[in-house]
């Protein structure tokens, strides 16, 4: 029997308990839940017992972001159809334009794009699509501003409507569809034009739009396009315009003398669109409307002081 030196202690290990057992199991667990953040996931995410989890969940509007689009429009009234709006290159451009032609032959293209490089631009692939689902439609229109699309025109039928309404849905399907398609079935008569009330207020539609036209319309810096500020004359002209459908519209913009003839030209030719535009994205059709540009040639005052340049900085509307 073997004895201990003197002064020496015993040291003794107790066995591991159940407490030590569990530690070894759930520490381990616990660190790996926190390197892959499972600590942290929503409750809404643990499938619950009794209830099965999709394996690919779809957002909801309420979860998806919101991408504002820069304005693109086309509107089709016969044989024309106007594309307006702004594209991010002259790539896109030409490609609205050859699908325009192509998808709807026989038609008269009107170009009213405005290339404005870096913009978040619509996917124009979703054209062929829609303007496909849209031919049996003579009139026809869309209008793409912010995170919605206006949807506007007549159909024949309640199916072809739907199918347009469809096409836009798969071809933009982070837009709100907004769908102003009315229903006409053939044989059935569309509703009476206004009575002879309307002809005496047309009367005065170019001296109602002149005097609103005394308040200036503002544009953005580069001029391609009309300031936020200006929607509220923006729509007074819109409802003067609309409340005269036969009036044909002439846009033609102005600047003082400062700067080359090219480009008061071009400046001049930018904003009478810029307005062209905004009209036609609130529905005024776009075979009432030509715009022009004249740069500094019909000024109304004088450029050698900054007050006759403002003034002479501005947008015309003719009607006849």
């Amino acid at each position: 029997m073997a004895t201990s030196e003197p002064g020496a202690s015993r040291l003794y290990r107790r066995p591991p308990g159940a407490g030590w057992l569990v530690a070894l199991i759930v520490v381990p667990l616990a660190l790996a839940l926190l390197g892959t953040g499972g600590w942290n996931q929503p409750a809404d995410s643990l499938p619950l017992t009794g209830v099965s989890a999709r394996a690919t969940p779809v957002a909801t509007d309420a979860a998806r972001s919101t991408v504002l689009m820069a304005p693109l429009s086309l509107q089709r009234s016969g044989n024309d159809v106007v594309l307006s709006g702004q594209v991010p290159d002259e790539l896109s451009r030409t490609f609205a334009l050859d699908r325009a032609r192509t998808l709807l032959p026989g038609s008269n293209v009107i170009d009213l794009l405005t290339v404005i490089g870096g913009i978040t631009a619509t996917d124009l692939a979703g054209l062929d699509p829609v303007l496909t689902a849209a031919a049996p439609l003579p009139d026809f229109g869309f209008s793409i501003n912010g995170a919605s699309i206006v949807l506007t025109g007549t159909a024949p039928s309640e199916e072809i409507a739907n199918r347009v309404q469809a096409a836009v849905q798969t071809a933009w399907p982070d837009l709100e569809v907004v769908d102003d398609i009315a229903v006409i079935t053939p044989g059935v008569a569309p509703p009476a034009p206004p009575g002879p009330g309307v002809t005496s207020e047309c009367a005065d539609l170019q001296q109602n739009i002149s005097g609103l036209l005394r308040t200036p319309i503002p544009f953005e810096a580069d001029g391609s396009q009309v300031a936020p500020a200006s929607a509220p004359l923006i729509n007074e002209l819109v409802r003067e315009l609309r409340a005269c459908p036969a009036a044909k519209i002439s846009i033609i913009g102005h600047t003082d003398d400062t700067g080359t003839e090219a480009d008061n030209v071009e400046v001049s030719t930018n904003q009478a669109k810029a307005v062209a535009n905004a009209f036609i994205r609130q529905g005024v059709a776009a075979d009432r409307i030509t715009s022009t540009g004249v740069g500094a040639a019909a000024p109304i005052a004088s450029n050698d002081t900054e007050s006759g340049r403002a003034a002479n900085r501005r947008i015309e509307i003719r009607v006849s």
